[in-house]
């Protein structure tokens, strides 16, 4: 069961949203991450799913909610209704959600005050019919339809969880008396209406602490000691007929190994397990064969939280089937983690996590941050695409280049000493004497900002010299790393305090009003900034209307469309929605 379609109006914060959640080609849900500003509505938006999968599971089980009664009497809700959520001066709240599986669809609803249900028929486009009415106009909650027999077997058999963002893992140095901290099998029975998989999770790393040295000993190979006729061991021998079903049950640990070798960066990480007498807890980490970490319970707290997020959701796939272990691929279901970049190091923002959510490809991931670290590497690893941002308040979906935190983080950065030196080293590293001389020939070192820039630019130069031009002028196309406009800006009032032997040309894109106003001088069109350095911003060829161009403006559409024999090519903006940024 995956979800489909949300509506928020009148919700907290939100006023509107209506989001419809896209999947790959092969039907496999794709990566859903929220973003947005503090009170932008993320944890509303995660509370309303949440509060649905709650909904659902509460038809076929009794201990989803703390207070439910094991004999069915009293159910509490997990998310507070009513006038609390209603976004002031409203005259109601709705929150409306779509899940599908297979052929199947399930809804939810959460309203309060009163909702005209005709006014919302263009609204729904027959996505909620079968839990919308025409008497909506109390407080209530309603999920449709309501099939026991189809969520009893769908939360066993899949993996439902919603992490909060005050998740939190108990440190091994925590004195914590009166908590039962030895680990023992974890036998679980199996009783009626009874599910055992809490989908709020806080803390987990007791019960899989547990559940992994079960997965262990399940893995571990019998020995047969052969013993001679003076009864010694002379020898020993596998016993045959459990070596490949324990070599198929080895996967499991090896799964769980794999999500400690990530976080870790070392793929000789192990799991082993300590003597029964040992201080620490049974389960310890290996490194090359010598212990490394103690135990589970000496991660750190980052690492902690990392790992027992993962694991549970193999944890709880391997309730039910114990190959969806073995397999990982195979596990569905939806995991909800609110900020998933807390407590995480920004190398395991950017390098570890998405490697951590790809190993489950059918399990709906639905997560909120404000890491441009996670994003970016998110785009690293799914090569930009499978993937989706949605941007609060509106519900709205946009690009990586278009997550604010990054031109926060940005300027921030360019205010701190390290751009500062880093500026400081460009300048100083340059040597204009590296440039090839000729007394009968003007020089000068060209600068752009563009990765690009630069290549177009001696293409053209070529492209003139095979046509027989000749300047009397001698250029040096100079490149250096991670070129930026700020940047290039910050270079041009660095070389203009010293006298330049060799003339400096910035070149800017036209794309950016602020450097626009900085570099360019429209009264001679360029800037002099004394001292041999100079910048202008692209001139507008002829064939173009807009202002705001790049270099690549200066081909013609139909060049810049041009595919490649890689089957590549170049798209233009007026390509994409001007809002969610999707290819039209």
């Amino acid at each position: 069961m995956y979800l489909k379609d949300i509506l928020l109006e009148n919700v907290a914060s939100i006023d509107f949203l209506d989001v419809t959640l896209p999947f790959n080609d092969d039907g496999t849900p794709q990566p859903i991450i929220i973003v947005g500003v503090n009170g932008s509505g993320k944890s509303i938006f995660l509370s309303y799913i949440a509060d649905a999968l709650v909904e659902f599971a509460k038809t076929a089980y009794r201990d989803i909610v703390p207070g439910h009664s094991p004999i069915g009497i009293g159910s509490p809700y997990f998310k507070i209704s009513g006038g609390i959520n209603q976004k002031i001066g409203s005259q109601f709240s709705i929150g409306l959600l779509k899940f599908i599986a297979n052929e199947k669809t399930f809804c939810y609803c959460d309203h309060s005050g009163n909702v005209d249900h005709t006014f919302y028929i263009d609204k729904i486009k027959n996505r909620f019919q079968t839990i919308l009415s025409s008497d909506i106009n109390r407080n209530e909650k309603i999920i449709g339809p309501k099939d026991k027999q189809f969520f009893e077997t769908c939360f066993y058999q899949n993996v439902f969880c919603y992490f909060p963002p005050n998740r939190n893992e108990f440190p091994h140095w925590l004195n914590r008396q009166g908590i039962n901290q030895s680990l023992s099998f974890k036998l679980d029975q199996k009783f009626n209406g009874i599910l055992n998989k809490p989908i709020y999770i806080d803390s987990s790393l007791e019960e899989n602490k547990a559940w992994i040295l079960d997965v262990f000993l399940d893995s571990m190979i019998d020995f047969e000691a052969i013993i001679n006729q003076d009864n010694r061991i002379t020898n020993f021998e596998l016993l045959s007929n459990q070596i490949n079903h324990k070599l198929i049950l080895k996967k499991s640990r090896e799964n769980v190994e794999k999500i400690l070798q990530s976080i870790f960066q070392d793929n000789s990480i192990k799991l082993a397990v300590n003597y029964r007498n040992d201080s620490h807890s049974r389960l310890c980490l290996t490194k090359q064969g010598k212990i490394f970490i103690p135990s589970l319970d000496n991660l750190s707290s980052g690492q902690s939280i990392l790992f027992n997020l993962f694991a549970t959701i193999i944890r709880y796939a391997d309730k039910a089937d114990i190959n969806k272990s073995i397999q990982l691929g195979q596990i569905e279901g939806i995991v909800i983690i609110d900020e998933i970049d807390v407590h995480l190091h920004s190398d395991l923002q950017y390098e570890i996590l998405q490697k951590l959510i790809k190993l489950f490809p059918k399990v709906q991931f639905i997560v909120t941050t404000h890491s441009p670290l996670f994003i970016l590497g998110m785009e690293k690893e799914y090569e930009g695409k499978g993937f989706t941002i949605i941007e609060m308040q509106k519900g709205e979906t946009i690009t990586t280049e278009r997550f604010s935190e990054f031109k926060n983080s940005f300027d921030y950065y360019k205010k701190t000493k390290a751009f500062e030196d880093e500026v400081k080293s460009i300048v100083d590293n340059y040597n204009p004497s590296n440039v090839n001389s000729n007394n009968n020939l003007l020089q000068a070192s060209i600068w752009t900002e563009g990765k690009t820039d630069i290549k177009h630019l001696k293409a053209a130069l070529r492209w003139l010299k095979e046509k027989g031009e000749t300047y009397n002028v001698e250029v040096d196309f100079h490149e250096y790393r991670d070129p930026c406009s700020s940047q290039l800006l910050e270079m041009c009032k660095q070389f203009c305090k010293n006298k330049q032997d060799i003339p400096i040309i910035a070149i800017f894109d036209r794309d950016e009003p602020n450097i626009m106003k900085n570099i360019h001088d429209d009264s001679q069109g360029f800037k002099d900034w004394e001292n041999g350095v100079y910048s202008f911003a692209l001139p507008i060829p002829k064939h173009r209307e807009n202002k705001e161009i790049c270099i690549e403006h200066y081909y013609r559409d139909s060049e810049i469309q041009t595919i490649d024999n890689d089957k590549r090519r170049l798209f233009l903006s007026d390509e994409f929605h001007p809002k969610s940024g999707k290819h039209l």
